[in-house]
């Protein structure tokens, strides 16, 4: 492989990152069901918010739901990154022995 430009230590910082919105977005979600709550209480219960109730609580809804997909996918790409700069840790680690202890040959 010629140059190899990869940087541990950077891919762990993203990690960091992406790990960070995470935990902020399982905040976000937690809260979804009360944000839904509040909505409907809102509303009322005379007609006008039943027609307020039919125009609002579907999108209200499909953002929650799309909040909770956002959070699956960020969660998945903090593993994958943290994954990735451990594997790359670990080639840095193994290249830095092949170059002190030099490579055998047969």
């Amino acid at each position: 492989m010629s140059n190899f430009s990869a940087d541990p230590r950077a891919m762990e910082i993203i990690g960091e990152g992406y790990q960070s919105i995470a935990a902020k977005m399982d905040l976000i979600c937690e809260l979804g069901a009360d944000r839904l709550a509040l909505l409907l209480e809102a509303c009322g219960d005379d007609e006008m918010g039943a027609e307020i109730k039919e125009n609002l609580f579907g999108p209200a809804q499909k953002v929650e739901e799309a909040f909770t997909s956002i959070k699956e996918v960020v969660r998945n790409q903090t593993n994958v990154t943290k994954g990735m700069a451990l594997n790359l840790r670990n080639v840095e680690t193994e290249n830095i022995a092949n170059v002190r202890g030099g490579t055998k040959r047969p």
